[in-house]
């Protein structure tokens, strides 16, 4: 018995764990504060923005400039500071009905994260 004990285990030759000690190493500078990943969530942030203006309808100009970012290392904040963006992106409720609903925010980060998946996925094939 004891022997298919030994025979089920699995054996990590040196060259094997030396590789991936290697691998690793490469993978802990791309996740320390300023660097790869945090790079790409701070881009991400920004493209939210910048995206998102784009479609924000305008009317006065107000909801447009109340955009915030905040950023501090792996930590990205990105909104409308004004009060009536919710019912712009969302719309209201009126007589059992949604009115006035015109998505800029939502819309801006599906395709920041498409963005942002995508170029994790590449950054991560190159370490």
């Amino acid at each position: 018995n004891n022997d298919m004990a030994r025979k089920s285990g699995i054996e990590l030759r040196m060259s094997d764990r030396m590789r991936f000690n290697k691998k690793m190493k490469r993978l802990q500078r791309f996740v320390k504060p300023s660097q790869g990943f945090d790079m790409e969530l701070k881009k991400y942030v920004s493209r939210i923005a910048e995206i998102s203006t784009d479609f924000v309808p305008v009317i006065t100009g107000n909801l447009r400039q109340s955009l915030f970012l905040e950023s501090k290392a792996f930590n990205y904040v990105v909104g409308y500071k004004i009060d009536y963006a919710v019912f712009v992106e969302f719309g209201k409720v009126g007589r059992g009905s949604i009115q006035g609903r015109k998505p800029f925010f939502r819309p801006a980060i599906k395709m920041a994260t498409f963005e942002f998946i995508k170029s994790v996925r590449s950054k991560l094939k190159k370490i």
